[in-house]
C-alpha cells in the first residue's frame, strides 16, 4: 500500500490516510483476501465485493475495482484501486429479501386464490392455494399461461376475464370477488 485517499481511509474505518498507511499490509490483506492477482494477465481489471471488518469492529461492504499493470517481465508495476461503500445497499437488499419472504409466507398460507399477471394477462405467479386448486406444483408451472389455459368452465371464465380486463384498464384492484369454479379434479369452490 503506497497511498490511500482520505475517503477510502474513512470507509475502511480509519481516521486518515496516514492511519491506514500505518497499518500497511494487514489493512490491504483484509480487502484482498481470496483475490488471485495472478489470474490477471499483463493488464486487467478485477472487480469484487468484500465484507470488511473495520478497526472499531463494525463491518463495511465494499465494491472494489483494481486496475493491474505488469512490466515486460510480468512483475506488478501498478495496482490502482477504486472502492465504493455499498453497505447500505446490501442492508436494503437483505431487508427487501426478508420482506419478500414474509409476503410469500403470508400469501401461501391464506385460503384465498391470489395470482398476478402481466398486462397481456399471462400468469407471472400465484399463491399456494391457487396452484394447488388448479393442480400445479410451483408458480413457474403457470408462468406464461392464461386463464383460458387453466379455467375450463365457460361462464366462470367469462366473468374472470371481464374482471381481469377491468383491472388492467382501470388500474384498480378488485377485492372480495366471489365466484363458484370447478378445479380440474372436479372440486367446487
Amino acid at each position: 500500500l503506497s497511498d490511500a485517499n482520505p475517503a477510502f481511509a474513512r470507509m475502511a474505518g480509519y481516521d486518515s490516510s496516514p492511519a491506514i498507511m500505518k497499518q500497511g499490509r494487514p489493512a490491504m490483506d483484509a480487502l484482498l483476501s481470496g483475490l488471485d492477482l495472478a489470474r490477471v494477465g499483463h493488464e486487467g481489471i478485477l472487480t469484487w465485493v468484500a465484507d470488511v471488518q473495520r478497526p472499531d469492529g463494525n463491518r463495511c461492504t465494499m465494491h472494489l475495482t483494481l486496475l493491474i499493470r505488469r512490466d515486460a517481465l510480468g512483475a506488478l508495476r501498478l495496482v490502482e484501486g477504486y472502492a465504493e461503500d455499498i453497505t447500505k445497499r446490501k442492508e436494503t437488499e437483505r431487508a427487501l429479501s426478508a420482506s419478500q419472504r414474509m409476503l410469500r409466507l403470508v400469501l401461501d398460507n391464506i385460503p384465498q386464490f391470489v395470482y398476478w399477471t402481466d398486462r397481456d394477462l399471462r400468469f407471472i405467479g400465484a399463491n399456494r392455494s391457487f396452484l394447488t386448486f388448479f393442480g400445479f406444483a410451483e408458480s413457474h408451472d403457470i408462468s406464461g399461461l392464461t386463464m383460458n389455459d387453466i379455467l375450463h368452465d365457460g361462464s366462470a371464465l367469462e366473468i374472470v376475464q371481464e374482471a381481469n380486463h377491468a383491472v388492467i384498464e382501470t388500474v384498480n384492484p378488485r377485492y372480495q370477488s366471489k365466484l363458484i369454479i370447478t378445479s380440474p379434479a372436479g372440486e367446487k369452490v
